[in-house]
C-alpha cells in the first residue's frame, strides 16, 4: 500500500511508531499549498480596466510610423511631454528613465516594458528634435519611443483619454506655455489602459505594484 512505501521518509525505519514523524510528514505535505496561498496573499491587487488605448498614427524620433497596435503584447507606460518644457517634462522624462533602469526590460519576469512619450508641441517637436531630447534621458529604440505627428491627431488622442491640454501662449523668451497631463498611463498587453499615476513617490510606488500585477496576470 502507498502508506508503507519506502519513498516516504516519515514512514521509513519504523516511522509508524514515531508520532512526531507523522507531524513532519503532515507539515511537509501542507507546506506547498500554504506557500502558494501566501504568495497569492502577497500578490498586488490588479488595477481596474479603464478602456482600450485608442489607435493612433504618429511617427517616432527616427521618423518611423508608430501605432498603438504595435504595443500589443507588452506592458506600456505613456506620458505627454514637449521638449521646450522647463519644469514638469524633465521630471516626467527623468522618472520614465528611472523606471526603465530600475525594472529592466522584463519587469517581474513578465512581458517586455515599453515607454511612449507623446509631444504636445508637435509643430516644433519634429523627429530630430525628439531624438536629441531623448538622448539626454537615454531613450533607446525600440524600448522608448518619442512620438510626434499632426496636432489634430495628438489632441484627439488626448481627448479620448480624458487628458486635457491648454496652450496658453508664450513666455517672454518665446517658449510655449502648455498645460498638460502630468501622469503616467499604464497600458496592459491587451492594449487596455489600467491606471493613471502621478509621479510623486506614492504614485511611483503604486505604478510599480501595478506593473507587477500585470506581469502576474500574463503568467
Amino acid at each position: 500500500m502507498g502508506l508503507s512505501s519506502p519513498q516516504s521518509p516519515a514512514l521509513a525505519d519504523g516511522g509508524l511508531q514515531r508520532p512526531w514523524a507523522w507531524l513532519l510528514f503532515a507539515l511537509a505535505v501542507l507546506a506547498v499549498p500554504a506557500l502558494a496561498m501566501w504568495r497569492q496573499a502577497q500578490a498586488p491587487e490588479p488595477p481596474p480596466h479603464l478602456g482600450l488605448l485608442p489607435d493612433y498614427a504618429l511617427i517616432d524620433q527616427a521618423g518611423q510610423p508608430s501605432h498603438a497596435r504595435d504595443l500589443l503584447g507588452d506592458i506600456v507606460l505613456v506620458d505627454f511631454i514637449f521638449t521646450r518644457c522647463p519644469d514638469i517634462c524633465p521630471t516626467l522624462s527623468t522618472q520614465m528613465a528611472a523606471i526603465a533602469d530600475t525594472l529592466g526590460e522584463r519587469p517581474f519576469d513578465g512581458p517586455a516594458l515599453r515607454l511612449v512619450s507623446i509631444s504636445v508641441d508637435p509643430g516644433f517637436d519634429r523627429p530630430e528634435v525628439l531624438a536629441a531630447y531623448g538622448q539626454g534621458y537615454g531613450a533607446r529604440l525600440p524600448q522608448w519611443r518619442l512620438l510626434t505627428g499632426e496636432p489634430e491627431a495628438i489632441d484627439q488622442l488626448l481627448a479620448s483619454l480624458a487628458q486635457t491640454v491648454d496652450r496658453l501662449g508664450e513666455t517672454e523668451d518665446g517658449r510655449p506655455k502648455i498645460a498638460h497631463s502630468q501622469r503616467i498611463l499604464l497600458v496592459d498587453p491587451q492594449g487596455e489602459v489600467r491606471a493613471f499615476h502621478p509621479i510623486d513617490e506614492e504614485g511611483l510606488e503604486a505604478l510599480a505594484r501595478d506593473i507587477e500585477a500585470l506581469a502576474d496576470e500574463a503568467r
